[in-house]
């Protein structure tokens, strides 16, 4: 088995939004480190449908439009906010892959139901926390050595 940070390539696999086909593109295999910024929003991600759900069973819903500003990444609120169950994030798995590097759209999210019930259109699934990140050659970074934080922006 090769270690995942020792290919050259990977795999990148989605669905068409055309054809509905799964589709499948190649990357390069490419390690980037990067610093979060702590400034970022809360996003309140909105049911736009109503779904029946069942404990246990994943589903897909259709949420109003969340825009993702270039650079920023999600981290979901791990606190739930609905009585039914658990936002676990943003499905971005339809159409070709979207680099951070620009703005994205999503108009779903993924939901963790634990209980049986409906979502219904307007219900709050959860928060997203939006966040910059940034690549360590965009600014000049200094590697601290023998300190616990470990980088300095200057």
């Amino acid at each position: 088995m090769v270690p995942s940070h020792m290919r050259e390539k990977f795999v990148i696999k989605y669905v068409s939004k055309r054809t509905g086909e799964v589709k499948k593109t190649e990357h390069a295999n490419e390690m980037l480190e990067y610093i979060l910024s702590t400034a970022g929003r809360w996003i309140n991600v909105i049911a736009n449908e109503s779904v029946e759900v069942k404990a246990g069973q994943p589903a897909v819903i259709r949420i109003d439009p969340v825009k993702l500003f270039p650079k920023e990444i999600t981290l979901t609120c791990p606190i739930s906010r609905h009585a039914l169950g658990i936002l676990l994030g943003l499905h971005g798995s339809e159409g070709k892959p979207q680099p951070v590097e620009g703005e994205r759209l999503f108009e779903k999210a993924i939901f963790l139901p634990l209980r049986d019930g409906i979502v219904e259109e307007g219900d709050m699934l959860g928060v997203i926390n939006a966040v910059v990140v940034y690549a360590v050659l965009e600014k000049q970074i200094i590697r601290v050595r023998g300190t616990h934080a470990g980088w300095a922006i200057y």
